[in-house]
């Protein structure tokens, strides 16, 4: 799928240089110039045709870029360069295997060079090249693929479409540690990826650098500034992008400057309400003994665990009522989140919404199963625990009933923060693998020991997903979003462990019997279950015009030098050593060392190695 004019382009380009010997376009499927993102199967954003996805190609000229290799089926091969490597009397076959491999062809070319063109983009579809299909003649420009020669070329074209592109471009803001807000933004990003853009602006180390990627996914371009000494190229870059909203889901780890992005660059101002660090920096709202006592109180505010370095309890709460109230929209995803806040006082003036995480309907709308009666119940609970998230709750009731002889056995598919007893533990797992964990386990319950209010929970979407009955506590998210629903208990969530016993066991027996076990209904439930269809969208792109219209975009001298800038990566042997240490730590070998040094002083150490959650740690190859 080309443009009218591609030939006349590509031509004009292959003998822009005298030494170009085959020249090739930027293309939706490559490894090598694959647009906007190498190696992968790329689709037109905002449902661009060829001649709209070439409209951010026409404006100005770019250098043709040297590459170790060069094919395709728009490949243009010069004249002079065919004399050069093959002699056509002596048969298209031969021929065909001397071109066919653009290394090849090279070593055969004498000076001739292959290129790339950053000036023509053409629509491709099929398989990309894969590095496991190259022969090994070919391997050998691998090593220069790595270096990604087209990196600053393609960041440049990629601004310049974000730019003109007429839809929302979305700059996500959050912290660099993962979990339910990136899933979330990974999420809305996928369903919306056709009506907006998605840019994420996030911590880059440890240094005060951001990372601004040019998409949300592992592929994505990333360009590093320090929001204070590059203020001049943060703001002219996202200028550049035409950015229309600022969506800010976490604040952890950026300084205030980033508050003031919005109003910059002319953007509305959009907060998603992930978890509590707002109030004051304890993101869990729990006590020094891991427990959130029931009610707010505004000494939560001074987190019982050790925060990472940075702004004082004041400041957070402070840095957030600004923000909360100069917010267009401040969206909450569960009721009780918002009524904590609310009696916090932080929402005075607040334009506020409760909206549910936006997900795939399958993943919440499944009937629970009928529950068979066994001899042996098995009991799962999901993803990463620490105190917070109920680990001592489950070894206190695992260790109770099998002291008591009770049928239970409990599965902990994921982690604890330390080996946990009469607790089977399967390990750290990725998030598209949990559904297939859970069947493999052959759970009859899932079992959400927490002790801390959540904000929404992917784990417990996950547990609907999978139709089993479900045991939560009566606290954060679990009693709306369990609202009415069969075979499931909801229990104190400061009740003695005996009583939480009795109450799980209890319930088995009911279902066992036949008899209904309904969740209490959930009557106070304002929610918006079509905010993100109707009104999301719209909000983030109430601007475009303006901003399409009215901004001052960089320069292309000052683009090309922000994408020429390298990737810094900062330090990880911190993380290493961090993520070996609580290895070594919950080895039921090294079961031992838990007794001699406390989890309190491991969890010390831990934090001033590295903010970096374990949860995320294990899931970097380090």
């Amino acid at each position: 799928m080309v443009p009218g004019d591609w030939l006349v382009r590509l031509v004009e380009d292959a003998y822009s240089y005298p030494d170009i010997g085959t020249l090739i376009p930027l293309t939706s499927t490559a490894s090598i110039c694959g647009f906007p993102y190498p190696g992968i199967d790329n689709t037109r954003p905002f449902n661009l045709d060829i001649e709209g996805m070439n409209a951010a190609f026409r404006n100005d000229r770019l250098a043709c870029v040297a590459a170790p290799a060069t094919e395709g089926v728009c490949l243009y091969m010069r004249r002079a360069w065919l004399n050069a490597i093959a002699d056509l009397a002596s048969g298209m076959v031969e021929f065909s295997d001397r071109v066919g491999s653009a290394s090849n062809g090279l070593s055969q070319g004498g000076n001739w060079i292959n290129a790339v063109t950053p000036n023509l983009y053409i629509g491709h579809q099929g398989t990309p090249e894969r590095d496991q299909d190259l022969s090994p003649k070919d391997r050998n420009g691998l090593a220069a693929v790595q270096t990604d020669p087209l990196r600053s070329a393609r960041i440049y074209r990629h601004i310049r479409l974000l730019g003109q592109a007429p839809a929302a471009k979305i700059l996500h803001v959050s912290h660099a540690m993962g979990g339910g807000v990136s899933q979330h933004i990974h999420e809305l990003a996928a369903h919306f990826s056709q009506e907006a853009a998605h840019i994420r602006l996030s911590p880059h180390g440890e240094q005060g650098l951001v990372r601004i990627s040019l998409g949300i996914g592992p592929q994505a371009d990333q360009i590093i500034l320090h929001p204070q000494k590059d203020q001049a190229d943060l703001i002219g870059l996202l200028k550049s992008i035409s950015i229309t909203a600022v969506h800010i889901h976490h604040m952890m780890g950026l300084g205030p400057e980033i508050l003031d992005l919005s109003e910059a660059l002319g953007a509305t101002c959009l907060v998603t309400v992930h978890d509590y660090y707002g109030l004051g920096g304890n993101i869990t709202l729990t006590d020094r003994s891991g427990r959130y006592p029931g009610h707010y109180s505004p000494k939560l505010g001074k987190p019982a665990r050790l925060l990472p370095v940075g702004p004082s309890p004041a400041s957070l709460r402070a840095q957030f009522h600004r923000l909360v109230n100069t917010a267009e929209m401040v969206i909450f995803p569960s009721n009780a989140t918002r009524i904590i806040f609310e009696q916090a006082g932080l929402l005075t003036n607040a334009s506020v919404v409760t909206a549910r995480h936006i997900e795939p309907a399958s993943r919440t709308q499944i009937a629970p199963r009928r529950f068979i009666k066994k001899p042996i119940y098995k009991i799962g609970v999901l993803g990463a625990i620490g105190r917070e998230k109920g680990a001592d709750l489950l070894q206190q009731v695992a260790k109770r009933a099998k002291r008591l002889g009770l049928p239970l056995r409990f599965c902990l598919i994921g982690y604890a923060n330390k080996p946990l007893q009469a607790v089977e533990a399967s390990g750290p797992y990725s998030p598209e693998a949990l559904g297939g964990l859970i069947e493999g386990q052959k759970l009859d319950l899932i079992f959400f020991p927490a002790q801390c209010p959540e904000t929404y929970s992917y784990t417990l979407s996950s547990a609907l997903a999978c139709g089993l009955a479900i045991i939560a506590p009566n606290i954060g998210a679990f009693p709306e979003r369990l609202s009415g629903r069969a075979n499931t208990l909801i229990f104190e969530h400061l009740a003695s462990v005996d009583k939480v016993l009795a109450q799980i066991t209890a319930f088995i027996e009911r279902m066992a019997d036949g008899l209904p076990q309904t969740a209490p209904r959930f009557d106070d439930d304002a929610c918006r279950q079509d905010f993100y269809i109707k009104d999301y969208i719209s909000i983030a792109s109430r601007r475009a015009i303006d901003a399409s219209g009215g901004q001052d975009p960089y320069e292309r001298s000052q683009l090309i030098r922000l994408a020429d800038r390298s990737v810094h990566r900062p330090k990880e042997w911190r993380n290493a050593l961090a993520l070996w240490i609580w290895r070594l730590y919950t080895n039921p070998a090294m079961r031992w060392i838990g007794l001699l040094i406390p989890y309190t002083v491991l969890r010390f150490f831990k934090r001033a190695l590295t903010r970096t959650s374990i949860h995320d740690l294990n899931k970097t190859k380090i």
